[in-house]
């Protein structure tokens, strides 16, 4: 595919670039991208993976522009991953965002009516956005301008837009330091940090909430992905499922034993006690569940994102806004160019599909989940292979209890 050198999606920004952009001496005065996510318990219909790929492409625009990214919520709301009271600031202001990553800006939006609302009018090009001081939008407005012209997410198609991307993901996802504490904490007791750190291969498999939206590969998908790819040794499953690391542990014996060597214990899973509720992280959260501990969950989440990222390899899923994202931050950390040299994403249709259809695909929004996911490149197969699945699942418990 041919790429233009104007191409606003292959700009390559330094950390340098992004500091002088984002923390400013003139925030008074100065211009500001205002980009808002929904709060309450609809705003749990975006992961917190959805709304950073959202931001990547938010910030590719701001600092084109010469405006100064800002991070809220429409009206002020709570953005379900951060619950208020921990989330206030010293003047008692509600900053979801720093109270899970590191601050993006100096700059703030005053609260007020209309905080957070944005603008009445769909950005399909720059000329469609007033000249405001404050330009506030959200993804529904501006999908088509953010994500068709200034990223592409994933970026397949050129090897400038892996490092555009990449530099953006990594100034955005940087989590507060007690995460990055337990993260370290973890690594250890799994045994992949400390003085005898090894290099270890990462896999995410997501269930629950997902089987009839994501849910696309069994265990043995996965792992057959691992044999072939010949990533012997440590393999860390991020999931949200206790049941998928003895399930890729049966299925690593069923593969062995039908295709013959490698023995069984070349590949050696291991897995984080994370909070899983069983019926899903997205319902619990929609149903503003009071007695689920949301910050343990966020704390436990983000802190395996961050293991996923210190990979020397990545299995994961382009039905996944996590996996999409991981693999481009260890494209920055490991100085790949290319995400298919560090990472296997299952379903690569889908991955083309938002990188070069979903911005202008108009009947992506009034679709719900099951027939947007049934419009995309493959989709015909999700049910048949979320019953399949299921048979496996069956299967497996039946004869290994």
């Amino acid at each position: 595919r041919h790429v233009d050198s104007e191409d606003k999606r292959a700009v390559l920004w330094t950390l340098g670039d992004l500091i002088a952009n984002q923390f400013r001496d003139d925030c008074e005065s100065r211009r500001i991208l205002h980009y808002t996510v929904p709060g309450g318990p609809a705003g749990a219909s975006m992961g917190i993976f959805s709304v950073v790929n959202q931001m990547v492409s938010a910030l590719s625009v701001a600092i084109q522009l010469n405006k100064t990214l800002v991070f809220g919520t429409q009206s002020d709301q709570t953005w379900p991953y951060a619950p208020r009271r921990p989330c206030l600031d010293k003047d008692d202001v509600y900053q979801p965002w720093t109270c899970l990553f590191e601050p993006i800006t100096n700059c703030d939006v005053p609260r007020g009516t209309r905080f957070g609302v944005p603008y009445a009018h769909r950005i399909h090009r720059e000329k469609d956005m007033p000249d405001w001081r404050v330009m506030t939008t959200n993804f529904v407005m501006s999908r088509r301008m953010f994500w068709g012209e200034y990223t592409q997410n994933p970026p397949v198609d050129d090897p400038r837009f892996v490092q555009h991307n990449a530099a953006l993901v990594a100034f955005l996802f940087r989590p507060v330091s007690r995460i990055v504490q337990h993260k370290q904490r973890l690594m250890d007791w799994l045994g992949l940090g400390g003085p005898s750190r090894v290099q270890f291969t990462a896999v995410h498999v997501r269930l629950t909430d997902k089987v009839i939206e994501e849910f696309l590969f069994t265990p043995t998908d996965y792992v057959d992905v691992l044999l072939q790819h010949k990533r012997w040794g440590q393999v860390f499953v991020m999931t949200d499922d206790v049941r998928v690391p003895r399930l890729m542990r049966y299925a690593l014996e069923a593969l062995t034993n039908t295709s013959g060597p490698p023995a069984v214990g070349t590949l050696h899973f291991v897995s984080s006690p994370q909070l899983r509720p069983a019926g899903g992280v997205t319902p619990t959260l929609q149903r503003a569940d009071k007695s689920f501990n949301t910050m343990q969950h966020v704390v436990e989440f983000l802190a395996d994102v961050l293991i996923m990222g210190e990979a020397a390899f990545f299995v994961g899923s382009c039905a996944s806004n996590v996996d999409m994202a991981v693999a481009q931050l260890m494209a920055g950390t490991l100085g790949s160019t290319s995400l298919s040299a560090i990472s296997e994403l299952l379903l690569m249709e889908r991955c083309e599909y938002w990188a070069r259809q979903a911005a202008w695909d108009n009947s992506f929004q009034q679709m719900t989940h099951v027939r947007k996911e049934n419009s995309m490149p493959d989709m015909q197969n999700l049910r048949r292979r979320t019953l399949l699945t299921v048979k496996e699942v069956d299967w497996m418990e039946h004869h290994y209890g």
